[in-house]
């Protein structure tokens, strides 16, 4: 069986975001970063 290093996130608010991606790209690994929206805030540019 062959086991794969990944990296997984979860981000709650915008802040969080880019230091998510940034350690996702540094960890040379598959990642998956879970974010967090709320379906009730206004698209920007509306």
């Amino acid at each position: 069986m062959l086991l794969e290093r990944k990296h997984g996130e979860f981000v709650e608010s915008p802040e969080q975001l880019k230091p998510a991606m940034e350690r996702a790209i540094a960890s040379g690994t598959a990642a998956c970063i879970n974010v967090t929206v709320d379906p009730h805030a206004p698209y920007p540019g509306q």
